[in-house]
């Protein structure tokens, strides 16, 4: 988790060096906007639980239609049409649940439960105007923490891990009045896959995140300073 953090850390540095050049090699920034976000996010994801006795393997997937509010910034240069942004999301946000209910040779029977939430989901993207419609092109970059919240009847729990997501869109944009902005966008993102491992048991249950991804229907106002 440690090294994918590094690594993530790294990319962004990256891409502000090398979006950041963009912007100097012109100098002609147009300026900057803020704003905020609502979108409309379909949640795809995907994997299995490996018994810690048996071995045996279970597979799950799961499909949700959330609410995702989140805050950027972003500057714009006019000769290039390249905007550049950082967007947050300010709340956690669950994207996927299950449970199952059993009884092992090494378990408590009961029903278990674990849920996974998205957690300081911070993305860097770049955003290029094709003409004079505003229509536009988008690419990023995420970093977000995968937390999980379970209830397991043997009294084990899963940690949290680091998930790095690239993102593509596409998108129109418009003025309101003399410094507003409006967008309006979809977005498609595939995040890495995870592995969780359980503590606080006699022994080592493995849960796999194989696949995660997000499509987004994504509404957004501002103002321009």
């Amino acid at each position: 988790m440690i090294n994918l953090k590094i690594i993530m850390i790294k990319n962004i540095r990256v891409l502000v060096l090398v979006f950041g050049t963009m912007f100097l090699s012109t100098g002609a920034i147009a300026g900057g906007a803020v704003g905020m976000t609502a979108a409309v996010t379909g949640v795809d994801a995907s994997g299995y639980e490996q018994l810690k006795t048996s071995g045996n393997k279970t597979t799950h997937s799961t499909s949700e239609t959330v609410a995702v509010p989140s805050l950027w910034i972003e500057f714009t240069n006019d000769d290039n049409g390249i905007t550049v942004g950082l967007d947050f999301i300010p709340a956690s946000a669950e994207v996927g649940s299950g449970s199952n209910t059993g009884d092992d040779d090494a378990e408590t029977s009961g029903t278990n439960t674990v849920t996974a939430d998205f957690k300081n989901h911070i993305t860097l993207y770049a955003e290029k105007t094709i003409g004079s419609s505003g229509f536009y092109i988008k690419g990023g970059l995420s970093q977000v923490t995968l937390e999980t919240d379970d209830s397991v009847s043997t009294g084990a729990k899963y940690g949290d891990e680091s998930l790095s997501a690239y993102r593509v869109g596409l998108g129109v944009k418009r003025d309101l009045g003399t410094d507003g902005i409006f967008k309006v966008e979809l977005e498609y993102a595939d995040y890495d896959s995870a592995t969780f491992k359980s503590t606080g048991s006699d022994a080592v249950t493995t849960v796999e995140l194989e696949n995660l991804d997000t499509t987004a229907l994504r509404f957004s106002v501002g103002k321009k300073f």
